[in-house]
């Protein structure tokens, strides 16, 4: 499955949606879209308007990935307008830490930590985590 990394982004530079909205003149409904990627396919002319508001590539908003569950940590960072830093000072749990769960290179999430950040974020777990299908029937290839 291809990712759209808008969330991240954001997260980033620590923007709202209505910030990249008003940046790139897209509108906030379609940038909601993007940020929860719910959005089936990114316009070209989107792209664009994203990699010059945020001077990146568009290599640095798309990711592969095979994982099943995602961790949206980034997500989550993003709603509050908080820092890596910010985090790891709120929950306790060292930076190098967060920086793996921020771009979901953990290979898998401490329950300990889990808590920690619901705590933080005063929400669920399944705030936090998402079930990806990654392909449905309909889309493979016949063989």
């Amino acid at each position: 499955m291809i990712r759209f990394k808008l969330s991240q982004k954001m997260g980033e530079h620590k923007l709202t949606q209505k910030d990249v909205s008003k940046g790139t003149g897209i509108r906030p409904d379609t940038i909601s879209e993007y940020y929860y990627e719910t959005s089936k396919s990114p316009f070209l002319r989107h792209m664009n308007e994203f990699c010059k508001f945020f001077k990146c590539q568009p290599g640095d908003l798309l990711e592969y990935e095979e994982k099943m569950i995602r961790f949206k940590l980034s997500q989550k960072m993003g709603e509050h307008k908080l820092t890596q830093k910010d985090v790891s000072k709120g929950t306790g749990i060292r930076p190098d830490t967060i920086s793996e769960y921020y771009y979901e290179t953990s290979k898998s999430p401490f329950l300990r930590h889990m808590c920690k950040f619901c705590k933080f974020f005063k929400c669920l777990p399944g705030d936090l985590l998402e079930y990806i299908d990654d392909i449905d029937d309909t889309d493979k290839e016949p063989k």
